[in-house]
């Protein structure tokens, strides 16, 4: 009693103070023990269903991917041609096309009547067709140049449509300035009172000259593929999107933990000096150890089967064990991201179906709409921008800067925001629930 008598007001206070901050820092420290417990408990069940989902995800995705791979190397742009090709010429240069020209492996050539030309077209077997007026090459001869009519479906907006137009209006250029070439040459040879069949030859010549230059055109460009979408080849773009839609879908396994039916244990908490922030935090910081040891072991899995995986990524020179969990070491701030607004997702349920189906459903849809599935760059502007902005679309954009070594930064800033803003809302929903 006389230690206490000689304390003053502050003291005393400070004490205090001191006291019930390590007491509840303590119960902090207990509580985020018996949660980290509760994660390693059931790690083996979530890491079976995480495993299972992988494999699920990496077949199809492969399939698709395949599939893919496959149909880009021989899918062919179709071109109807209508017209009389009953010209010795022009049957020539449409022969040409087909058997010696390289644009054979690019694009096909197929003769048929106009009205059979609209039925595939708007069937979509024909990316376009051309209608050759009659007396083409005459025209072109007598220097007329005549129209080739250029057709396509009014709601087409591919490559292979581009491909088109930019493969008409290189042959009109081609055609009017060889023509300008030729003429000119003639007309310089009759004003200097050459021999009629000296410049016929010398016509002779520069034809076969311009027909060289078109067939061994591809020697004089070169072609740089810059990706598919995101700067990124298709294998890497889909490998990224993949990889996110994987981590949308572990939303489903903290469902058995951290969906609540009640609320008589977090009320306990909070009389006992453990309020609603203190809980979403223990909470948070055990899901995303499950999270991120989940992404690291089927990581540590593939990057052991690696060697036996017949897959080629462009923006890895090689696919090894190394890269692949550096990879997913990279991708822990979007893990923690995503684990944050799956964690928001259980607090807005009460039951353990509700909360599986919401998981799916967000997994689904943000996957779509920020290109996880399909492309985003294949969708109008209005859904890119709309994908973009969303978590899945940021998550994506950071998967795809790490796969292309390039700088996070720019990526960094929005998945903290919303990493805060989903923390931020778990919170108040806990706090509201524990007023109630």
């Amino acid at each position: 009693m006389v230690g206490w008598k000689n304390m003053s007001m502050t003291e005393m206070s400070a004490g205090l103070l001191e006291g019930c901050s390590m007491e509840r820092a303590r119960k902090t420290g207990k509580y985020l023990e018996l949660q980290i417990k509760r994660v390693l408990r059931f790690f083996p069940t979530v890491l079976l269903i995480t495993l299972l989902m992988g494999v699920a995800v990496t077949l199809v995705g492969g399939q698709i991917l395949a599939e893919k791979l496959s149909g880009e190397k021989q899918k062919k742009l179709a071109i109807g041609v209508v017209g009389d090709t009953s010209d010795s010429y022009l049957g020539i240069g449409i022969y040409a096309l087909k058997q010696l020209d390289s644009s054979r492996f690019a694009m096909e050539l197929l003769e048929m009547d106009e009205a059979q030309a609209k039925r595939q077209l708007l069937a979509g077997e024909l990316n376009a067709y051309l209608v050759v007026p009659d007396g083409f090459v005459d025209s072109v001869v007598s220097g007329e140049n005549k129209s080739i009519a250029c057709y396509t479906g009014t709601g087409q907006a591919g490559l292979g449509v581009m491909a088109v137009r930019e493969f008409a209006q290189v042959v009109s250029e081609l055609v009017v300035k060889s023509q300008n070439g030729i003429y000119g040459m003639q007309s310089i040879g009759r004003e200097y009172g050459r021999e009629e069949d000296v410049y016929w030859d010398a016509t002779n010549e520069l034809n076969l000259r311009y027909i060289d230059f078109v067939l061994s055109r591809t020697d004089i460009y070169e072609l740089e593929t810059l990706g598919l979408s995101k700067g990124l080849s298709m294998q890497g773009y889909y490998v990224c999107g993949f990889v996110v839609l994987l981590l949308l879908i572990w939303g489903v396994n903290g469902c058995p933990l951290f969906v609540r039916r009640d609320m008589s244990m977090a009320n306990l908490l909070a009389a006992d000096g453990l309020g609603p922030l203190v809980q979403v935090l223990c909470e948070y910081a055990a899901y995303l150890l499950m999270m991120a040891a989940s992404l690291l072991c089927v990581a540590a899995l593939l990057g052991g089967v690696s060697e036996f995986l017949e897959l080629s990524i462009p923006e890895w020179k090689e696919i090894n064990f190394s890269v692949i969990f550096s990879f997913a070491v990279k991708l822990l701030p979007v893990t923690a991201m995503l684990t944050a607004m799956a964690l928001l997702g259980h607090e807005l349920v009460t039951d353990c179906v509700s909360g599986v189906l919401l998981q799916f459903f967000v997994a689904i849809v943000f996957g779509y709409l920020s290109g996880c599935l399909y492309p985003s760059s294949f969708f109008p502007q209005a859904v890119q921008r709309i994908g973009a902005i969303l978590p899945s679309g940021v998550a994506v954009e950071y998967g795809a800067r790490c796969m292309k070594e390039a700088s996070v930064w720019g990526a960094l800033l929005p998945t903290l925001i919303y990493l805060l803003l989903f923390l931020a809302g778990t919170w108040l929903l806990r706090r509201r629930k524990l007023q109630k």
